[in-house]
This record gives C-alpha cells, sequence and structure tokens, in this order.
C-alpha cells in the first residue's frame, strides 16, 4: 500500500518538474469594453506573412491566456458575438473585444440565428449567445436544447449517461433550482463532457459533466430576481424563489429564499412470483398520496483583494417535510398458505440540511491557485404506522422511528500551471463523513438497529494538456486511498469495515481532419454504494416484505471509452463501459421464513453497456428541429431459476425537439420523446412516449413569462418495470399523473451572473448520505 502511494506520489512530482524545461511564453487577457474578462475565447498564433496556423489555445475564466513565443507571429483572437481581433504578438497583450454589430443587429430583426456546437478540448460545446436559444427563457429550457441532454421539470439527464454534475462558472452546484434563475440571455455557452478526467471525482455516478459559462453582472449596486411557478399536476403545486443581491467595486453579498410545495397520487400495482418448487405469490395494490413542503434560506459574500485574488463564504440551510398516507390491499399465495390483508399506513419525515461553503481563487505569477472547502452538518427524523387487518393471521399494527445524523467536511486544492504547449494540473482532495442511524420497532416485529459508518478519502490527481499543432493531448492519473469503518451498536465491525487504494487514470486525444472533429478518451471510474445500502437496518414495508441494506456490498469498478465526432449540424456520440461488481436490486427470502420477500441490493457479475447517440440539428430560418436518435445496450446475465438468463434487449430513444421563433421575442417548442421496451442491469422496463407543448415570450430585459404543457396526453403515467432475481420475480405497474400544465414568471433587475465562485466538493458524498 505504502509503495503504491509512493510511487504515485512520485509521478506527481516528475510530472511537476518538467515545468522547467518550459520555454519563452508571450501572455495577456481578452477583456470586452467594459474591462469584464471574456472567457473561453479562442486564441490563435498565426504567421505575419502567411496567416498560416503556429499554435491556439482558449482564454482562462479570467480572460486569460498563455502561448509559446514565436517571432513574427499575428495573435487573431476571436469569440461568438465579438468582432475578429487581429494584432502583433508581444510578451504582454490586452486584448479589447468589441460585440459585432452585425451580429447583433440580426439577432434583434430575426431572432432565428442556430447555435453551434464543436469540440473543444474534452468537451462538446455549444455557444448561446447569438442564438434563438437566448430567448428560451431560463437555463433548464436552454439545457433541453443542448445535443445529448434532456431537461424534464428539472431533473436533467445527458442521454445515455444519466444524471450529470454540472458547474455554472466553475462553482459545482448541489441544487439544480439555481438554473432556473439564471435567464438564457444571460448564457454564453454550455459545455457537456461525455468523459470527465481525474479533476473530477473518481465515483462513476459522475458519467457527465456539463459546465455553464455566463455574463457578469450588468453594474453595481442592488439587483433582485424572482421566480413564480405555478402549476397543475392531479393536484396544484407552486414554488416561490427570491434572490437578492448587492454589488460593489470589491464586495458581492447575497441572500436567497425559497419555498416549494408539491403533492402527488401515486398507484401502485405490485406482483411478486417465486420458483416452481415453492409456489410463492404476492399481489399488492396500493395507493399513496404524498405532500411536500421545502424552505431554504441562502446567504454568502465574496471579497476581491485585487483582480488576482477572491475570496468567499456561504451557508445554506434547508428544512424540508414530508407526510404520506395511503391504503394497501394484499393477496398471498403460498403452498398451502392464502392470506388476504388491508392496510392503512402514514407516515412523516422532517430534515434540516446545513452547508457551509469557502473558497479562494488566485494566481501566483504563472501558478493559479482554486481552493475550495465544504462543511454540512443534517438531522434527519421520521415515523411510521402500518395497521393491518388479516384473513388468516392476528392483526397487527407495526410503528418505527427512524433517524440519521450525518456529518461531513471535505477541502479541495488545485494547481495549474504552463508546461511547455499545454499546462500542468495537480492537487489534493480530502474528505471525511461520519453517518449515524438508527431504526427503532417497539412491536419487535423486526430488529432494532444502531449503526454507524466513518469513511476517510484521501486523492491527489494530476493533469497535463498540450497543443501539438491540430492535435490535442489530455492525460491525467489520480490516486484515492479509502478508508471505511463500520460500527453495529456502538461495537466496530471488522468484517465490515474495509481500506482501499486505487488508481484511476484517464487520457484524451482531439483531431481535427478536414471539417471534422474527432475525440477519443478513456477512464477508470470507481461507483461506491450509498451510505444508507451499506446499513443493516431491515424495515417494514408489510408481513410478508422487508426492505433492508447489505453492509457487505462491495464498490463497481468501471473502465469507459468516448469517442465523439461533429462535422456540421451533426454530433455523433459513442460511449462502452465494462463494469466490475455491478450493483443491483434483488428479492430473496427473509431468514428462514420461506414466505417472506428481503429486498436488498447485491453485486453482480460484470456487465458492458454500449450507448450510441446522433444528433441532426439544422436550421430553416425561423425553424429549428434537433433530432436525436440511439440506443442504450448491455451484455449482462444473471440466475434466474436455476439457469443462466441473458438481459440484452436494447433500448431505443428518440426525441425531436421542435423551435419555432415568432417575432417580438416570442417562442413556441413542440417536442416529442420515445423510448422503447427493452433490458437494464436485472430489470425489462417497458417503453413509453410524449408530447409536450410551450410558449415563451421576453415581454422586456425584465421580465419572462412561459406557459407550458407536459405530456399533453398523458401517455408517460405508467412505469411498468420487472425485476428478475434468483428465485423470484417481482413486478410493478405504477401509475402517476404525468401530465402538467406550468405558469413561470420570471423577473430580473440588475442581476447578471453571481460572482461567488465556491466549488462544491462533496456533491457526490452528499447524494451518498
Amino acid at each position: 500500500m505504502k509503495k503504491s502511494a509512493f510511487i504515485f506520489q512520485s509521478i506527481l512530482l516528475l510530472l511537476f518538474s518538467t515545468s522547467v524545461f518550459s520555454q519563452e511564453k508571450i501572455m495577456g487577457r481578452v477583456v470586452d469594453v467594459k474591462d469584464s474578462a471574456v472567457a473561453f475565447a479562442n486564441v490563435v498564433l498565426e504567421n505575419n506573412s502567411d496567416s498560416s496556423f503556429i499554435t491556439g489555445t482558449i482564454t482562462k475564466e479570467d480572460g486569460s491566456f498563455q502561448l509559446e513565443a514565436h517571432s513574427n507571429a499575428l495573435l487573431h483572437v476571436s469569440s461568438v458575438g465579438y468582432a475578429d481581433v487581429r494584432a502583433p504578438a508581444q510578451e504582454l497583450n490586452r486584448i479589447v473585444l468589441h460585440e459585432d454589430v452585425q451580429v447583433l443587429n440580426e439577432i434583434v430583426v430575426s431572432g432565428s440565428t442556430a447555435p453551434k456546437t464543436i469540440i473543444r478540448k474534452d468537451a462538446l460545446v455549444t455557444n448561446v449567445r447569438g442564438t434563438y436559444l437566448a430567448k428560451m427563457g431560463n437555463a433548464n429550457d436552454v439545457l433541453d436544447r443542448i445535443p445529448g441532454i434532456s431537461d424534464r421539470r428539472g431533473t436533467i439527464e445527458v442521454l445515455g449517461k444519466g444524471t450529470p454534475e454540472i458547474y455554472v462558472n466553475g462553482r459545482k452546484l448541489r441544487d439544480n433550482e439555481e438554473l432556473s434563475q439564471i435567464r438564457s440571455d444571460q448564457v454564453k455557452e454550455v459545455a457537456v463532457i461525455m468523459n470527465p478526467g481525474v479533476e473530477y471525482d473518481a465515483d462513476a455516478k459522475v458519467k457527465a459533466v456539463i459546465k455553464i459559462q455566463t455574463y457578469r453582472a450588468e453594474g453595481e449596486g442592488f439587483g433582485i430576481s424572482s421566480k413564480t411557478v405555478l402549476g397543475v399536476q392531479k393536484y396544484r403545486y407552486g414554488s416561490e424563489v427570491l434572490d437578492l443581491n448587492y454589488t460593489m467595486k470589491k464586495v458581492e453579498a447575497f441572500v436567497l429564499f425559497s419555498y416549494d410545495y408539491d403533492k402527488s397520487l401515486v398507484r401502485n400495482h405490485l406482483m411478486q412470483q417465486g420458483v416452481p418448487s415453492h409456489p410463492y405469490r404476492q399481489e399488492n395494490f396500493m395507493e399513496e398520496t404524498d405532500k411536500t413542503r421545502e424552505l431554504e434560506a441562502k446567504i454568502g459574500f465574496i471579497y476581491n483583494f485585487s483582480e488576482n485574488h477572491t475570496v468567499g463564504v456561504s451557508y445554506e440551510h434547508t428544512k424540508r417535510l414530508l407526510k404520506a398516507g395511503g391504503t394497501t390491499v394484499t393477496d398471498v399465495l403460498a403452498d398451502s398458505l392464502h392470506d388476504s390483508m388491508n392496510g392503512i399506513s402514514d407516515a412523516k419525515s422532517r430534515k434540516h440540511h446545513n452547508l457551509l461553503n469557502g473558497f479562494y481563487q488566485g494566481s501566483w505569477g504563472k501558478l493559479d491557485v482554486d481552493a475550495n472547502m465544504d462543511v454540512l452538518w443534517d438531522n434527519s427524523c421520521g415515523d411510521s404506522h402500518v395497521a393491518e387487518t388479516s384473513a388468516l393471521l392476528t392483526d397487527q399494527t407495526v410503528t418505527a422511528t427512524s433517524k440519521s445524523r450525518p456529518r461531513f467536511f471535505a477541502e479541495r486544492i488545485n494547481f495549474s500551471y504552463p508546461v511547455w504547449k499545454g499546462s500542468l494540473s495537480f492537487g489534493h482532495q480530502f474528505s471525511f463523513v461520519s453517518r449515524k442511524s438508527s431504526y427503532y420497532n417497539p412491536e419487535g416485529v423486526v430488529d432494532d438497529n444502531l449503526t454507524k459508518i466513518e469513511e476517510a478519502n484521501h486523492a491527489l490527481y494530476v493533469q497535463i494538456s498540450q497543443n501539438l499543432g491540430r492535435l490535442m493531448l489530455t492525460a491525467g492519473l489520480r490516486g484515492e486511498y479509502v478508508d471505511s469503518r463500520y460500527y453495529e451498536d456502538g461495537i466496530r465491525n471488522d468484517n465490515q469495515s474495509r481500506k482501499y487504494f486505487n488508481l484511476f487514470p484517464s487520457a484524451a486525444v482531439i483531431l481535427p481532419v478536414g471539417k471534422t472533429v474527432m475525440q477519443l478518451g478513456y477512464s477508470r471510474k470507481i461507483d461506491r454504494p450509498l451510505y444508507q445500502q451499506l446499513s443493516n437496518t431491515v424495515a417494514y414495508v408489510n408481513r410478508y416484505t422487508y426492505e433492508a441494506g447489505n453492509p457487505y456490498l462491495q464498490p463497481m469498478y468501471s473502465n469507459n471509452l468516448t469517442f465523439n465526432l461533429k462535422y456540421n449540424w451533426f454530433v455523433l456520440m459513442l460511449s462502452y463501459s465494462h463494469i466490475h461488481d455491478k450493483i443491483i436490486s434483488t428479492y430473496v427470502q427473509y431468514k428462514d421464513h420461506p414466505n417472506v420477500s428481503l429486498l436488498r441490493k447485491d453485486n453482480a457479475d460484470a456487465i458492458d453497456n454500449l450507448q450510441a447517440m446522433a444528433v441532426l440539428s439544422p436550421s430553416f430560418g425561423w425553424y429549428h428541429p434537433m433530432l436525436t436518435a440511439g440506443i442504450v445496450a448491455q451484455w449482462f446475465s444473471i440466475d434466474y431459476m436455476g439457469k443462466a438468463k441473458k438481459l440484452n434487449t436494447p433500448l431505443g430513444i428518440v426525441r425531436l425537439n421542435n423551435t419555432f421563433v415568432l417575432p417580438h421575442d416570442g417562442m413556441i417548442n413542440a417536442d416529442l420523446s420515445w423510448r422503447s421496451t427493452g433490458n437494464s442491469e436485472n430489470m425489462r422496463i417497458k417503453g413509453v412516449w410524449q408530447i409536450n407543448l410551450g410558449f415563451t415570450k421576453n415581454i422586456d430585459k425584465n421580465w419572462n413569462v412561459k406557459f407550458s404543457c407536459d405530456d399533453i396526453f398523458n401517455t408517460a403515467r405508467r412505469t411498468d418495470v420487472t425485476i428478475y432475481s434468483g428465485d423470484r420475480t417481482f413486478h410493478m405497474d405504477k401509475e402517476a399523473y404525468s401530465r402538467c400544465v406550468e405558469l413561470t414568471v420570471l423577473y430580473r433587475f440588475n442581476v447578471g451572473r453571481h460572482q461567488y465562485k465556491g466549488k462544491s466538493v462533496s456533491n457526490e458524498e452528499i447524494k451518498r448520505l
């Protein structure tokens, strides 16, 4: 273990030492007429005699850039929405970009300019400024029009990859609600990374990253933004967000308040069946109503010591209340047993969440430093009550109380330094988690449980990027040492406590060939179980079904390949993953009770996944279609009913987004989405389709109104899933009203983007908690 850690640190020092061989550099900063930094502008060094390409780069978030010096060279700087600038290359350069009046006039007159997607470094980047996307409403609406991304009522997914991590101006979001507060005309560009490198968490849940770049605030003084949502989806729901900020030359302070209310009705038809040698069938008809209320308050400030040094602190508190109640009719047939039950249940839960974040960003000569810290403390508790009447057995009432108290600390510091024709990045990340949980059942139907999990994670990583002519290469290595300790009733369990040391390499290459740009990437990832999945607690569902964690779960490891190709308005995205110890949902017999099923997570054999997506986004004046078609396939088999069962039917995906740009800042969206029946893990998922309509109108620069109707035919209301597990089959037919009519009103005054740059280093651990 120590030898491996020593080798990894030696590699880090060796790569860093290459900086001594760096040649003379030309440096500079790109700004607009207001002296605001222009991030991600293209900076190309050209031969002054024939304008031939020498080398190139892009500006950082602060507008700075650095290139290897060449004699008789010319700088060519360009960025969407600005006029190009050419100037003689000097040792120090300050480039001022002016807005492209011709482009801006085109926006005002027609409003139908189509966005363009390019491959830059490890990402697919789509420009928003100067296109019809800038009039969509807010950032959520923009994301739903980016190749490979789907957004349904704030649930964002990268097709074939699942839920992504999202960054806004370099700051990781914990709550996607913030996206709805960003006006679409404040978004500069959106980058989608299909194969995140070593600077991101090694957790395999981070299968994709979305990076959103916005513009600076409009000016100093007081700013306000608010969002009001009113909707109906079987029941009424709504939310209100108020964001206040005050900006001075060196200081910005902000306060945010939000309130959400939701109510839903879900009907479930569940069927469990056993092997022929032990005939078993359990059928449940369930109806449950949930009511959720959430209050959030956030406060923060930043201070700019100078152009090169910034610090900031933010604190947020969230209170979430959930009430649920329902009825269940159960019929059980097993051998000579035949029982019918009626159940009435109610449950309440309360959660208080606190998160403190601090950051520092600075430049010390050529060295850039980015440091972040998170401190989290939560308290959750819940009470449940189930009253059952049985035709065969004694009537019973089961009550339970559960509590959870997670504590968390994390820090991350990243350094970046120019090396040869590119840059070297390296850093350290540390996190410590302590999570106590308890479960008490006074009737003694299931065992009481008191557990604690402590986990410390140390990570070192290094990444080097080089521009070799038109070819760009990136390679990185991340090392993680994890010490996990499991306690039950205050006593450490050595069999369930583990230590890991793992190396996670990544690499990417970009090669332009004519008008076609290709990108190939590789990464190794780990997917650790949620802390709740590791708990030994057995929770009561009904007298024939229990649910539990599994403290013996092992992490999943995956090797991932991605290939992206861009030509004109055609984008191809391919990815392949080989996963060891896949975590799946299983139904097994509970102890020595053959008629009782236990739902839990287990490790399965290896699984291979393939995702292939093709996106076509031509433009026809005021009409902008975007067609996405692809498959998500797997190669996977399990032991089912004593035989090997293959689950290899692919899922087909088709999305057709239609955007119609109207005069006077109006827009109509008509979208169709479809998914076929197929397999995912050890499940068979039935296909579904839906049609959405929407209308968006910018009243002036401050007001935006959006009216939408999602799933107008209510066709996506049913979720039909079959789980195959050992000697049992579980089928769920879930029905939840999906037609949704919603009105959103957004107001903003003197608000661009928050200058707060803190990047939460704990999102994945927070999800596990």
